[in-house]
């Protein structure tokens, strides 16, 4: 399986932290090397650590970092569940 991080996520305007575009890429950067570790919480880091954060999948309303990593590690790291390697 490929390690192409292909995401449709939408977040609220103040999802990602506050940064100059010049570091925009770099961030991005870091989330696809976390996703593609595994690494949750490393992929995290490029979002908002906000109660504020929303994040929208289909149907589905979840509000709050905190809330959106549980998401993450239910919808793909759940034993029932397997990582791309």
């Amino acid at each position: 399986m490929t390690r192409i991080l292909a995401l449709f996520i939408i977040f609220s305007p103040f999802a990602i932290r506050q940064t100059p575009d010049n570091d925009l890429r770099q961030i991005l950067d870091d989330q696809t090397a976390a996703w593609n570790r595994g690494d949750l919480v490393g992929f995290m880091q490029g979002y908002w650590h906000s109660p504020d954060v929303t994040f929208f999948s289909g149907d589905q309303i979840i509000r709050g970092w905190e809330s959106t990593l549980q998401r993450y590690r239910d919808k793909y790291q759940a034993p029932a569940k397997r990582w791309a390697s």
